[in-house]
Formats: structure tokens, C-alpha cells, sequence
């Protein structure tokens, strides 16, 4: 998914990374990325992660389920109000997550796959 992750790996941790060192340690890597500044993370969180269509609705069908998880996500700069959308539509959401995180993904990443609602409670 990412477009080299032994560069990212090696900007993100010291000189003396090796290529397998956080291959089957995704924790690590996760937090390598928070301590970067590019991702958030909620802890003991239940709830839905849920797939939304190009005009922002749910699609239930397209949705993960979490118990007491720890799960990271990009946050938007932007949020909703109770009578105003964040974003006028999916694809500005797009074009910020590619200033975001685009120089470590592929260019034709489908940002539109990934994103997500994040809904329910976090225990903290």
C-alpha cells in the first residue's frame, strides 16, 4: 500500500533501522506514524468504522465493528456542526488527505476506498 516503506520506515525511525525489523509489529509502525504526526488514534474505543458514499452517507453494509480496540485514523481539519456539512463533498476530504499522507502512498491510491465514519464511544 505505501509507495516505498523502507523509506518511510527509515525517515520515521533512526539510521540504524533494518527493512524487517516493524514488518509484523503494526503497533509500532502505528505509532511511529502518531509520533510523525500523521495519524490519531482512540483508544479502548467501541463502535463502527463505516464506509460513506461520494455524497457522505453511510453504507452500512460496508462497515468494521470494534470492541474495547485501539484503531488510528487521519484526522480532517474540518469538522461538521449540527447545521453544517465539514466538506461540500467527498472528493475535498480527498484532496486534503493527498497534501496529508499523498508522498507515502501510490498515485493512484483509492483514498475514496479508505475513508470512513468513526462512530461510538471511547472509554478513557
Amino acid at each position: 500500500m505505501m509507495k516505498n516503506l523502507y523509506d518511510i520506515y527509515e525517515s520515521i525511525f533512526d539510521d540504524d533501522y533494518e527493512d524487517d525489523d516493524y514488518e509484523d509489529d503494526e503497533f509500532a509502525f502505528n505509532e511511529a506514524l502518531y509520533d510523525e504526526g500523521l495519524v490519531e488514534y482512540i483508544g479502548s474505543f467501541t463502535g463502527e468504522a463505516i464506509a460513506i458514499n461520494e455524497n457522505g452517507e453511510n453504507i452500512w453494509s460496508d462497515s468494521e465493528s470494534y470492541d474495547d480496540d485501539i484503531i488510528y485514523y487521519v484526522p480532517t481539519n474540518m469538522v461538521s456542526t449540527l447545521f453544517k456539512a465539514a466538506y461540500s463533498n467527498v472528493d475535498e476530504m480527498i484532496e486534503e488527505f493527498k497534501e496529508k499522507i499523498g508522498e507515502y502512498l501510490p498515485d493512484d491510491f483509492d483514498y475514496r476506498k479508505y475513508i470512513r465514519h468513526i462512530s461510538g464511544t471511547h472509554f478513557g
